[in-house]
Order: structure tokens, then C-alpha cells, then sequence
């Protein structure tokens, strides 16, 4: 077993995809970038023009059925062959059965006889070789336990030039179905990205050859947007060490942080364009660091969409670099400043249905009768119980607000619920309607006016939803503003939120 860093772990696979041993190799991936399939993936690119390598990358995730995994393989394999007889080999494979492993041994062989690779095993250049890399292996155990034996073993049963790599980000101690059953594989065990791997990779997203055109990928800004890389990392890596997320942020400020620029660059007759000077580049860095921050926030958690986030963390149409010195950007650090611009725009019957939502992540369920119930005694429907100071019991633990621990969920029956009471109670409802059937047709149109009112409110990431998405029945649902919010919605509907609250602030 070994660890590797970035060069090392391509300089291994390089020798390991030119030689015949081993032919079973274990990655352990804990980098959370994908840094074994993309070392792999250009490794075998470079390769592939001298030494031939046909070579198949398989998500076990999306193939769960020995058919889908079988069939993706040999598919990938023949993709990787520009030879005339390849749509030949395509109608042989769709021909034969591909269900069990010996319907899988006997296809690999004849789609790639030995006689073609048994040529050129023995040549030191121009050799085949198959390369067989399986992603997201800790999948199988669950899935196909049991194609974990003949995988480790496909050189050895189809007598050909295979490899078999493994990449999971679980030990090998976790994925073999019982200890001492496979032989053990060549382990490699990736580092986790240092501070200058993350930055390079990055800045790798940099799109070449993009011309000298006024874009946010002219060639002349690529210093600048190392920079960029550099301080986002030194801002945000101590919250996000996931280098993709890092790269998301990057990719939704870059626009904005590279506005001022282009701005006056539209005013240039003619190129070429130069990059900002060192003192621009340091005002444009110290303007949008605290906005970092923001980034981190919002669009790690994906709070707020990234159109949405840069809207507002972005300069006024015309600003350019001459304007940096009386610069302000607006910010949006405080979650409650875009939700109360979201709030402030939604229609009525969308504000009560987040009302209700908000009571019914707050209040307790057995508290709905009193607190919504109609009764005969009207004025004490919502009162709580009295009667002097409570007594409690030595050692007992204090019990902690609901508005401290966070929204409960709900079923979507209570919301609709709770939804009634607010609108029997509060809103202006046409009572006109004497007419049976035209009161049905109303109820219809409001049932389906709140449904829509309920999926626009999800969307906006002003309602969560609690169940999973492929879950039909039983769907619940949690509150995604907090009490400042919904008092602002509450004003606005002139509904008393503390009085319809069990424990108001």
C-alpha cells in the first residue's frame, strides 16, 4: 500500500497501464475531488496514442443490475476502438445474451480475441491492454456482492490483458465481502489536495484559446483570476475544503469581481485589452473579500440560486475601475435581507401558506385545536393555561424554545390545516356564493392555487422539503424563514403572529 500525492499517483498508474502486473489495483480516493478519476482519465489520454489502452470507466452507482453493469462496459470498451468492424462487433454485442458472468466472459473475449491481443502482448510497444475502472465501488457490496470476486479476477479468467481498478473513497477493509476471500490488490491511497494542488486545479477551468474578445475569459485576465483563486481559497478554505465547492464559488463571483474591467474595456475603440494594474487588482480584492464570506453562507448550503446571489452582490451597470475608490458592494451576508426582498414580492394567498408554515414549525401539534380550533368561547380559544408559578422537580432539565432549536417539520395536511384557520380568520373571503356548485369549482380552484402556491414557495428556498423527492405519500415540509421575517409577513396580512404563537418571543 502507498499514498501518493497528485505526481506521484500518475507517475504510478503510468507504469502500472504499461506493464502486465498487477492486474488488480484498489484506489482509495478521500480527496473529495475526484483527483483518482481525473489523474486516471489524462493518464490514459496521454496514453492512448502509444500504447493503445481500451479502457472503460463504470459508475456503480448508476449501474445496480448485472445487465446495466455488463452491457455499460463493453459499450465503453468498444467506444474506445475506431476500427471498421466496430459497428460489427456493436451488432454482435446486442445479439448475444449479457445477463450472468459467463455471458460477460465469453462477450469480452470475443469482441477482443486473444489472437489480436496474444500478438502484441510480448512487444514492449503498440501492446493492447484492457482497463477496466470501476468508480464508487463500496456500491457493489450492497449491490452485486457478489461480482466483486470474478472483477478481481478478470486477467486470470478471460486470459487477456485486463486491469481492474477500483476507486472508492471506503477502505478495502469495508469493501470485500469477507476477509481473506480475494487476494489483496495493489492499494493506493490518494492525499487529500494541499493549498497549491486546489489553487492549479482550479485554475485549470480556465477556458483557453477564448480570443481577445471582451469576455470574463479574455486570455490577458488568466494572472488575474489566479489571484482570485488565491484569495477565495485563503478566505473560504478554513469553512469549505471541498475543492469543487471552492470552484462553484469561483465560478459565480468571477463574473462580478471582473465587471469593473470589461466595463472599461467597452469603451476601448480597439485592443488589445491589458489586464487591470497591480493597484486595481488590490482595491478590486479588498471591495469583494467581505463578500466572500457572503458566498460562503448562501451559496455553499444553496440557500440562494447563483443569478440570484450575484444580483445582489454585484456593482451598478457602468461601474468601472475608476469608481473603485468610492466603491461600496452591496452585500448580502445576512441571509434575512433576501429573504425579506423575496417575502416582500410574493402574492397573498403565497404569504398566508408561509405564515402557516412558519406556525406549524413552531407551535407543538397537540397545540392546534387551542390555538386554531373554533369553539363556543371564542375570546379564550387561545389562551394558555395559568394558574401561578409552576413547580419542577430537583434536577430536572430546563426545557429549550422551539425558536432556539430550529423548525420542526410538518405533514402537509396540518398545512393545509393551519392554512384554513388563517384564511377563515383573517383573510376576505366571498361569501356570496350560495350556489353548491359553484362553491365546488371555488374550492377546487383555491386547492389548486395553494398546491402551486406550495411548489413557487420550494423553489424559492422559502419552504424545504423534509421528505425525498420520490417519496409521494406522506409529505412533509419545514420552514425556512425565521421570526423576523414572518412578523414582516404577519403586518402585512395584519395577522397577530404572537397571539397565534405557544411560545411567543
Amino acid at each position: 500500500m502507498s499514498s501518493s500525492s497528485q505526481g506521484e499517483l500518475k507517475l504510478q498508474l503510468r507504469t502500472i497501464i504499461a506493464a502486465k502486473f498487477p492486474s488488480f489495483i484498489f484506489i482509495r480516493d478521500t480527496s473529495s475531488a475526484n483527483v483518482a478519476q481525473l489523474t486516471l482519465k489524462q493518464v490514459l489520454s496521454e496514453q492512448l496514442s502509444s500504447s493503445r489502452p481500451v479502457f472503460a470507466f463504470v459508475d456503480c452507482i448508476a449501474c445496480f443490475t448485472q445487465r446495466l453493469l455488463f452491457d455499460s462496459i463493453l459499450y465503453a470498451l468498444l467506444d474506445c476502438r475506431s476500427e471498421p468492424h466496430a459497428e460489427a462487433k456493436y451488432a454482435v454485442l446486442t445479439n448475444q445474451k449479457n445477463d450472468i458472468i459467463d455471458d460477460f466472459l465469453h462477450n469480452i473475449r470475443e469482441l477482443f480475441p486473444n489472437a489480436e491481443l496474444a500478438s502484441t502482448l510480448d512487444e514492449k510497444d503498440g501492446s493492447v491492454k484492457i482497463i477496466l475502472v470501476l468508480e464508487h465501488t463500496e456500491r457493489l457490496k450492497e449491490t452485486l456482492p457478489r461480482l466483486i470476486y470474478p472483477l478481481s479476477r478478470l486477467q486470470e479468467l478471460t486470459k487477456l490483458n485486463v486491469a481492474t481498478i477500483l476507486i472508492s473513497e471506503d477502505a478495502w477493509e469495508n469493501i470485500t465481502p469477507a476477509p481473506g476471500t480475494l487476494a489483496d490488490p495493489y492499494i493506493i491511497e490518494t492525499d487529500k489536495l494541499n493549498r497549491e494542488d486546489t489553487i492549479e486545479r482550479i485554475c485549470t477551468t480556465f477556458p483557453k484559446d477564448t480570443g481577445d474578445a471582451v469576455s470574463i475569459y479574455n486570455s490577458s485576465l488568466e494572472p488575474l483570476f489566479r489571484h482570485f483563486v488565491e484569495a477565495v481559497f485563503d478566505v473560504c478554505s478554513p469553512f469549505v475544503s471541498d475543492p469543487i465547492e471552492l470552484a462553484y464559488i469561483v465560478a459565480v463571483r468571477w463574473p462580478g469581481f471582473v465587471s469593473p474591467v470589461l466595463e472599461d474595456w467597452k469603451h476601448q475603440e480597439e485592443g488589445p485589452f491589458v489586464a487591470p494594474s497591480e493597484a486595481a487588482r488590490i482595491q478590486l480584492l479588498r471591495i469583494f473579500n467581505p463578500t466572500l464570506m457572503s458566498a460562503v453562507e448562501n451559496l455553499y448550503p444553496r440557500s440562494m440560486g447563483r443569478s440570484e446571489w450575484s444580483a445582489v452582490n454585484s456593482f451598478p451597470m457602468g461601474f468601472g475601475l475608476d469608481d473603485l475608490r468610492r466603491a461600496q458592494l452591496p452585500s448580502a451576508s445576512d441571509p434575512s435581507i433576501d429573504a425579506t426582498s423575496s417575502v416582500s414580492k410574493l402574492p397573498v394567498l403565497s404569504m398566508f401558506v408561509l405564515m402557516a408554515s412558519f406556525l406549524a414549525s413552531y407551535n407543538p401539534a397537540k397545540t392546534d385545536y387551542r390555538m386554531f380550533g373554533r369553539g363556543a368561547d371564542e375570546k379564550s380559544r387561545r389562551k394558555r393555561k395559568g394558574g401561578g408559578t409552576r413547580k419542577t422537580k430537583s434536577g430536572a432539565i430546563a426545557k429549550v424554545p422551539q425558536r432556539l432549536i430550529g423548525p420542526m417539520s410538518f405533514s402537509y395536511d396540518r398545512l393545509v390545516a393551519i392554512l384554513g384557520s388563517l384564511l377563515r380568520e383573517d383573510d376576505e373571503i366571498d361569501k356570496r356564493l350560495d350556489d353548491v356548485s359553484e362553491l365546488k369549482v371555488e374550492v377546487d380552484v383555491h386547492r389548486v392555487q395553494t398546491s402551486a402556491s406550495i411548489r413557487e414557495l420550494v423553489s424559492m428556498h422559502l419552504l424545504h422539503r423534509a421528505t425525498a423527492q420520490e417519496k409521494l405519500e406522506g409529505v412533509s415540509f419545514r420552514c425556512g424563514i425565521g421570526y423576523d421575517q414572518a412578523l414582516l409577513v404577519a403586518r402585512r396580512l395584519e395577522i397577530p403572529l404572537n397571539e397565534l404563537m405557544w411560545e411567543p418571543n
